[in-house]
């Protein structure tokens, strides 16, 4: 998946400066294919509300998967609302690819050891979990080489 982000300054347009984002996805076949076969479009992928910084309004912000794919138009006042916007839809994008890869993965197992701890350079002691999906086959599973045999 690649997002494509394009800002722009239309004219103004009764001495207010006005400020345009605009953000569309190029999604592989393979993503296509899942999009269509699971029916995602509809699926809402981000549902937030920003404060404009420097207006103080909320601005409600609901991005469905078929938007980033048909791409979306948002009007900005200033700025700093584009950067507010842009970072949301990124976080869309986020969202979208994490449940492709849940969708790329049926079939598969995931293996999650909990917890694994180590100490940092700092000192501090630090808790990490170590997250693998390995394809799902049957057999014995070798503890020691954390694989399936």
């Amino acid at each position: 998946m690649r997002l494509l982000i394009k800002r722009n300054q239309p004219t103004h347009v009764a001495d207010a400066v006005r400020f345009e984002l605009q953000a569309k996805t190029q999604l592989t076949p393979e993503e296509a294919d899942l999009v269509e076969a699971y029916d995602l479009g509809r699926m809402v992928v981000l549902k937030t509300e920003l404060q404009a910084p420097v207006s103080g309004q909320p601005i409600q912000l609901l991005l469905k998967i078929k938007d980033l794919i048909d791409g979306r138009r948002f009007d900005c006042n200033d700025i700093a609302e584009v950067l507010e916007t842009e970072n949301s839809v990124k976080q869309a994008c986020e969202n979208f690819r994490g449940y492709l890869q849940v969708m790329e993965n049926f079939g598969s197992e995931q293996v999650l050891e909990y917890p694994m701890t180590h100490v940092a350079p700092s000192g501090e002691r630090v808790v990490q979990f170590d997250v693998g999906v390995t394809p799902l086959r049957t057999g014995a599973y070798d503890q020691s080489q954390r694989r399936v045999l």
